[in-house]
């Protein structure tokens, strides 16, 4: 059974104990998170990354058709360069800007940068002339920046404001936080490709422009006694589900900007609910007593970058009971429980298996493919869903995690983890001798081959008619890795062409170590 609550905030799903459609989760929570409406948006900004922030100048919040995007100047970067076409600005007046959003995560003092050209559409008689514009800061006194010395329709960087009898080098100021780069038109025919901070002063400008992203916040400190404080919204959606594994009915609100409590949502013990949300929207849980009165459990600002987030309160099994798994490996919504279960699948089947998880949404993820021969294990919970199917996609097997806790094995194929493949080749009467390899496509193994000798080996293989194919070279104190089949002829020579090591690979599966020259590993030939 499902019920829906409708606030100012939005529609929650609500999920009551009993047993739950995967399927029904699956459609009403994306239709959730579909529907959801954005509030507190929050513009994009360039963000700092590492020592600087580089910035597309056409890529703007344009207040004035004076200022156009050109491309007429060849040897500019991104869509194209700013160009104002205006009249003469003698005293800035707050008109004709570009505004550029940054985030700076670094407080300190940036070097101002300017990738800039002198048109030839204008009339530009001096050196002096067609090449400043005013520089501003969160709305702070302008700098008058300038571009000595460029030629007409050449590029070039500038870095000096003009501090009236004299140039000085371009600097500024920044607190760490999100700030705004005004860039105000002083003189036409001005052109700017691009604009550098950078907290050193002379290294090279090589990148094009630093990625933008949301101006929120940095994440908020949650309060530790689990009181009532302002989300801080992002544009980023989240789908929040919280599933109520403990033995009481818990309660469950968010807070918004204002610091207005919303209204709570009970989720009875063994069912869930489902929030379309925000990242760094605040929400407290509470715990019902037997006498009614609530104890807080927890408090937390959602700082996940994806656009969901699971919470599991408590480690009981669901009262729902197991899900049961489609036929045929069919699509179905994972109902993960907080109990931990580490995946063990066996391969030793003759082709690949390809794992799929899937989500409580019921959209999958492929996993790390275990080939014949291999194990590998995954991390999971119980309840979740997996479907292995073959590489070209035909389906093997489904099955929902069951285990509570430990390690749910899942063993492919008949022959057994360590039963040898009989009849393996002879050796060669004599060490490096000629052999053929005898490949068992099925078995894969992975070979370590490890250099301690003073000079650069040369690995190759043998195929079926004894022909040697060069692997690559492994230098002092490197490891070679490479993937073969069971039964392969492998041959190491020195740079003068004499023979170091030759063996067969004899293993089923797993990885087979050699160590040539200076300790030990490997087998005697």
């Amino acid at each position: 059974p499902y019920k829906f609550e409708v606030d100012t905030t939005g529609i929650s799903l609500i999920g009551l104990p009993g047993k739950m459609s995967g399927k029904v989760v699956a459609l009403l929570a994306a239709a959730l998170l579909s529907s959801s409406v954005v509030s507190g948006q929050v513009q994009e900004c360039f963000r700092q990354e590492g020592s600087r922030i580089i910035i597309q100048a056409e890529d703007t919040l344009i207040n004035s058709a004076n200022w156009q995007v050109k491309t007429d100047v060849a040897g500019f970067s991104g869509d194209g360069y700013m160009v104002y076409n205006g009249p003469d600005v003698v005293e800035y007046e707050g008109e004709h800007v570009l505004r550029y959003p940054i985030k700076v995560t670094r407080a300190g003092t940036f070097y101002l940068k300017m990738y800039t050209t002198r048109t030839a559409d204008f009339d530009c008689p001096t050196e002096d002339s067609c090449n400043d514009v005013y520089v501003l800061i969160d709305g702070t006194p302008n700098r008058f920046f300038t571009d000595h010395g460029s030629d007409i329709e050449t590029w070039a960087f500038g870095s000096q404001f003009d501090n009236g009898d004299e140039n000085v080098v371009a600097t500024l100021d920044f607190a760490r936080g999100t700030h705004e780069l005004v860039i105000a038109a002083s003189n036409r025919g001005y052109g700017i490709d691009r604009i550098v901070l950078q907290e050193a002063e002379d290294p090279p400008v090589t990148a094009t422009m630093t990625r933008k992203v949301l101006c929120g916040p940095d994440v908020p400190t949650e309060p530790e006694d689990c009181s009532d404080v302002p989300s801080v919204l992002t544009q980023n959606p989240i789908l929040l589900t919280v599933t109520n594994n403990k033995v009481r009915d818990v309660v469950i609100y968010t807070v918004d900007e204002e610091g207005v409590k919303q209204p709570e949502t009970t989720i009875p013990v063994g069912g869930f609910a489902t929030f379309p949300s925000y990242r760094y929207a605040y929400w407290v849980i509470k715990e019902i007593k037997a006498d009614m009165t609530l104890n807080c459990i927890r408090n937390f600002f959602l700082t996940t970058t994806s656009n969901q987030r699971l919470l599991f309160l408590g480690g009981q099994t669901p009262a729902a009971g197991a899900p049961v798994a489609p036929a045929e490996c069919g699509p179905s919504a994972s109902v993960p429980t907080g109990n931990a279960v580490t995946l063990r699948i066996r391969n030793r089947k003759v082709f690949p298996l390809v794992p799929f998880v899937y989500n409580v949404l019921g959209v999958s993820r492929e996993r790390p493919r275990v080939y014949p021969g291999q194990t590998k294990t995954f991390s999971t919970t119980q309840f979740r869903y997996w479907v292995l199917r073959r590489s070209g996609g035909q389906c093997f097997k489904n099955f929902f995690i069951t285990k509570q806790t430990g390690v749910q094995k899942r063993f492919y194929g008949k022959t057994k983890p360590n039963q040898p493949v009989p009849d393996p080749p002879a050796f060669p009467e004599e060490p490096c001798g000629f052999a053929v390899s005898a490949p068992l496509p099925a078995n894969v193994v992975t070979v370590e081959i490890t250099n301690r000798k003073n000079e650069v080996l040369t690995v190759f293989s043998v195929d079926e008619a004894g022909e040697l194919t060069e692997e690559g070279n492994i230098a002092k104190d490197e490891t070679a890795t490479l993937e073969t089949a069971q039964y392969t002829y492998w041959i190491v020579k020195n740079q003068n062409g004499d023979c170091v090591r030759s063996f067969f690979v004899l293993q089923h599966f797993g990885t087979r170590t050699v160590t040539i020259g200076g300790g030990s590993g490997g087998s005697p030939i």
